[in-house]
């Protein structure tokens, strides 16, 4: 058998149908229905499959389905995985209508005649839209024809607007058959799917038919025509639809003082103690709002109650907030009402049914309610859940228990969470995949230009922010924490790397380690951060636990933001290997903990450390310590400390001012290509690290020197070390680990000596320097950094008030005096973006220009080009 596969004409099809990441095929062996007369596949087949694909799969897919003898369709618009249903359809890209060729027999292939009365259907249809000023693209399907009217993405925003929009087309498409006076196919719904064009239609197996473009068309025809089928939207959107006014039935109800007396949560939220249970104002004053419905209060005497409310959103707002409130809180009630009926009238019906009837209804009612998605390495179940994508598994349970009660056996629950795990597969690569946006409480933040847009559930996301975005929150008081906690210069670090938390990806390759000794608002700052990403966000994988042996640690990083680690350990060196793929952007193989499979991902979790000393690291490669950022908290804070103090914080500013500030660190990121901004002291504290990362290493280079005549005890070096480490304020390294590092050292070897009178173990080859050789290189080391400290008094100068020697203008070369303080250029804490004052660029302003008496804020570029000048003016 013969089949010929248009791979050009199937290309068309595919950009006929949109721009999708997925797209959702149906297919299967037909077979021959007697009471329909014509070929359907059986629903209970098991030569039977819906898959959402990705788009670089498909012609796989379907050329796999061509070869055993299936037949296969593709969705007409787009849908949410695992939802093939109206509801489940979340956006349009085409009108489409199907011309089939008369034929009774459905048994065999429509003859030439037969087809081209369809065909003389569809080009008069065609003719009629055309003088309306729309654009269409016929399609020869095998037994008739395909007439396509692309459109612009529609996005069909909630389930009830879904079926709303798809009863208007059906009326619309209705009104089409009436005034062209052309009959076409009468199923119309918007989860219509239609033949893979190219592809040949094999629904009468054994008997593949040709399918092909009649029309010649370019891509730039498509867009076009899109641009002039947009009216299709409008004309849909303008068909009317009778409808029953909808009235609230209001019963007699107790008295509210009575029911606050009875109602412990109703009282408790109206005396404006809400935080317990809900994560906002919003959701305590609906909660509130809903139990006044539910117990038969009017909208009036509602209105009235919330007044005295002490929860305070209430008083803020106006009339359209109350009426909205309250008619959320309505819709909720009677949908509660509706799903109870249907539950106790559902579980009736259970009872006469079969152990797999009951199974098959069940199953049905589940897709039918929720959105599974189930990721097809290792069979994680997920649920829609308020934006993202929860574990499901639990709710598959509860609500199967909910239906049948007792008769939720175990073995029927498998049954049923295996089902809807094979209907709903999709690559683990499609899991948050769109890095443009970031999931907050209201809604998908566009991190381009930080505006808000409804959440779709064609993006598969399972982090969320547990803060509302609102462009116009501060948070002066969390700043001014911060300005007390760093140095003035590290901020703009500080503030771009929480910036580079929110952003899903790792494009910086780089890691925040936070140091500093006890009592210096690390762990509130760190606490402020967690309470802004929430436990779904954040993780702590411990260093440790990356060392390779440690199979399911891995795996917890997937869909996290942020890694935090407390107090790395200092007695054992610290690998670096998994560190470096994790901050890397490196694709990396997890094992999952009860999991046959493993599953890879690349890491998009910042790691953060928190430290008091810093750990052993042997590795000297760039590629560890370019991914090294180290800021210093250096203040200390003596007296009684506020418990919870981030807590306090949050409770005068809230979290979305916090939010806003790390954007802003984001923003200025971004623009700079991910590139972090500098400081002294963050790089003084990087090179700290690599010396007291190593302290053995650090004690053998300034505290020993190698002769072939020196010995020494093992123990009197290890003692060495250790008084050494203890001068120094370095983390001791064991003895054995000690040993180690010293047996590594060419030419130095170990071996039994009698020393004072004993037979010890002894090095050979390596002695400590007495005490006169190390202050002879101390009092050199001090005058170098005598020297380095004189450069640090050293103020910038404006170049314009240097004098043709090279000295400021009014001082002689010889002159001591250091420039004046109103001609010096310092970092800047508040970093903004603006004009610069010296250059008239447009870009980040992070530094302050002290000239002439008057501070002017000036960009990054200027203020190194006035330090290089007064340095080669210096040399």
């Amino acid at each position: 058998m013969e089949i010929e596969i248009k791979s050009e004409d199937f290309k068309k099809h595919i950009l006929m149908l949109g721009d999708r990441e997925v797209f959702a095929i149906f297919g299967g062996r037909p077979e021959w229905d007697e009471d329909k007369g014509r070929y359907l596949i059986p629903k209970t087949s098991p030569r039977k499959m819906t898959e959402w694909v990705e788009k670089k799969a498909l012609e796989r897919v379907l050329g796999e389905n061509i070869r055993r003898g299936w037949t296969t369709w593709i969705s007409l618009n787009e849908k949410e995985i695992g939802e093939d249903t109206i509801e489940g359809t979340s956006a349009i890209w085409c009108f489409w209508f199907d011309f089939d060729a008369p034929r009774a027999d459905k048994s065999r292939v429509a003859t030439e005649e037969e087809k081209g009365k369809a065909l003389e259907a569809a080009k008069k249809f065609k003719a009629f839209m055309e003088e309306k000023g729309l654009r269409s693209f016929l399609a020869c399907s095998g037994n008739g024809y395909h007439l396509f009217f692309p459109v612009n993405r529609f996005n069909l925003r909630g389930r009830v607007f879904r079926k709303e929009f798809n009863e208007k087309q059906r009326l619309f498409y209705k009104q089409l058959r009436e005034d062209s006076g052309v009959e076409f196919d009468t199923t119309t719904d918007i989860r219509r799917v239609t033949q893979p064009i190219g592809y040949p239609n094999m629904k009468i197996p054994d008997m593949p038919v040709p399918t092909y473009w009649v029309d010649d068309f370019t891509e730039e025809d498509i867009k076009e025509a899109r641009k002039h089928n947009d009216i299709l939207i409008e004309a849909v959107l303008n068909t009317e639809i009778k409808k029953h006014e909808q009235t609230v039935e209001l019963k007699e109800h107790v008295k509210f003082e009575e029911l606050l007396e009875r109602n412990e949560r109703l009282r408790e939220l109206y005396n404006g103690v809400w935080g317990k249970q809900y994560k906002s104002r919003s959701e305590a004053e609906m909660a509130l709002v809903t139990i006044l419905c539910a117990n038969g209060f009017s909208d009036a005497e509602i209105k009235e109650i919330m007044q005295g409310c002490k929860i305070g959103k209430w008083q803020e707002k106006t009339e359209s907030y109350y009426d909205l409130t309250i008619s959320k809180a309505r819709e909720y009630v009677a949908s509660h009402k509706i799903e109870e009926k249907k539950n106790e009238n559902k579980k009736k019906e259970r009872e006469k049914l079969k152990d797999k009837e009951i199974k098959a209804v069940i199953l049905n009612d589940l897709m039918e309610r929720f959105i599974f998605v189930t990721a097809d390495d290792n069979e994680d179940v997920y649920v829609y859940r308020d934006g993202i994508y929860v574990p499901g598994e639990k709710l598959i349970k509860a609500e199967t228990e909910k239906i049948i009660g007792d008769e939720a056996s175990t073995y029927l629950i498998t049954e049923i969470i295996n089902h809807i795990k094979r209907r709903t597969y999709v690559p683990r690569s499609l899991f948050n995949k769109d890095k443009n946006y970031l999931p907050v409480k209201n809604g998908l933040l566009k991190l381009k230009d930080f505006t808000l847009h409804p959440f779709d559930t064609s993006k598969i996301y399972t982090y969320q922010l547990p803060v509302e975005y609102d462009a116009e929150a501060d948070c002066p008081n969390i700043k001014n924490f911060i300005s007390n906690i760093v140095r003035k210069e590290d901020i703009p670090i500080l503030q771009e790397f929480l910036g580079y938390c929110l952003y899903p990806d790792m494009p910086a390759h780089k890691s925040l380690w936070l140091y500093g000794t006890g009592r210096n608002g690390k762990t509130t700052f760190v606490n402020l951060l967690r309470i802004l990403l929430g436990d779904i966000c954040t993780v702590s994988v411990s260093i440790e636990e990356l060392d390779g042996r440690h199979r399911f640690s891995k795996a917890r990083l997937f869909g996290k933001l942020v890694n935090i680690i407390s107090e790395p350990p200092v007695q054992d060196k610290m690998e670096t290997v998994e560190f470096k793929k994790l901050t890397g952007g490196d694709l990396v193989s997890a094992e999952v903990k009860n999991k046959q499979n493993t599953i890879d991902f690349v890491n998009f979790a910042k790691f953060i450390i928190l430290g008091n000393k810093f750990p052993e690291v042997e590795d000297t490669t760039s590629a560890f310590w370019e991914r090294v950022i180290v800021i210093e908290f250096p203040n200390q804070f003596i007296g009684n400390a506020i418990p919870n103090y981030e807590r306090v914080l949050v409770e005068k500013d809230g979290v979305a001012g916090f939010l806003n500030w790390c954007l802003e660190g984001l923003k200025r990121l971004e623009a700079r290509g991910f590139k972090f901004s500098e400081s002294k002291s963050s790089a003084q504290k990087k090179a700290e690290f690599m010396r007291m990362s190593n302290s053995a290493r650090a004690f053998i280079e300034e505290r020993c020197e190698f002769k072939p005549s020196a010995y020494i005890s093992k123990g009197d070096l290890y003692d060495s070390y250790k008084l050494f480490c203890e001068r120094e304020g370095l983390a001791i390294v064991g003895k054995k680990r000690f040993s180690e590092i010293v047996g590594e050292i060419p030419r130095v070897y170990a071996k039994h000596k009698k020393i004072g009178g004993k037979i010890q173990r002894a090095w050979f080859g390596i002695r400590v320097k007495e005490e006169d050789e190390e202050e002879e290189e101390e009092d050199e080391s001090e005058g170098i950094e005598e020297y380095i400290e004189e450069e640090k008094k050293v103020k910038y100068v404006n170049i314009k008030d240097l004098d043709e020697e090279g000295n400021i203008k009014g001082k002689t070369s010889g002159s001591n005096e250091q420039p004046s303080e109103q001609d010096v250029v310092e970092f800047h804490a508040e970093v903004t973006e603006g004009t610069c004052e010296r250059c008239g660029k447009k870009t980040w302003l992070d530094h302050e220009w002290l000239h002439e008496g008057k501070k002017h804020l000036i960009c990054a570029a200027c203020a190194e080009e006035l330090t290089k000048s007064q340095e080669d003016r210096r040399e």
